[in-house]
């Protein structure tokens, strides 16, 4: 049974390099255009749950995600984080 080590020597004897191919590895369950849609019903309506989003999300596109998806895309999109309670000018 050929070892971890093994498979990348000879990748790097094939190929000169250890660097993933693109492509690899499972492919994302929402496009770009679907996670955009996601954060904008998020910010219009910031008291619905992931899955109410998640259900949203369905009837509007026909894209079946889990609520831990919902959440995961939102946290992408930087949804989740805190603003300062402070502006700049406030700070000085």
């Amino acid at each position: 049974m050929p070892s971890v080590m093994c498979n990348l020597w000879k990748q790097f004897q094939d190929t000169g390099s250890i660097e993933r191919k693109p492509g690899q590895g499972r492919p994302r369950a929402t496009t770009a255009t679907e996670d955009r849609y996601l954060s904008i019903i998020a910010r219009r309506n910031r008291g619905a749950t992931a899955s109410q989003l998640s259900r949203d999300l369905y009837v509007a596109t026909g894209t079946r995600v889990s609520r831990v998806t919902v959440s995961k895309r939102l946290h992408e999109t930087h949804f989740y984080e805190q603003e300062s309670p402070f502006s700049m000018v406030q700070r000085a």
